[in-house]
């Protein structure tokens, strides 16, 4: 399986969920670091502009040493 994201193109769209659509850069960052420390690590504790994780854990974890680079 091959997972590919996007930050988002449509403006409308940022606006219908109050999210500012300026920010949708480094949102994405931050979704992407929280996959990526989810799927490294047994239990995950992480904090950002856009997060906030304390002793998570996110089941099975891709086999993929790829996945947490």
């Amino acid at each position: 399986m091959v997972l590919g994201v996007g930050a988002g193109w449509l403006a409308e769209e940022s606006a219908e969920l109050n999210v500012p659509f300026g920010d949708r850069g480094k949102r994405l960052d931050g979704h992407i670091a929280v996959m990526r420390a989810l799927w490294s690590d047994e239990k995950t504790t992480l904090s950002g502009n856009y997060f906030d994780l304390e002793n998570c854990i996110s089941p099975p974890r891709p086999a993929c040493s790829r996945c947490s680079t």
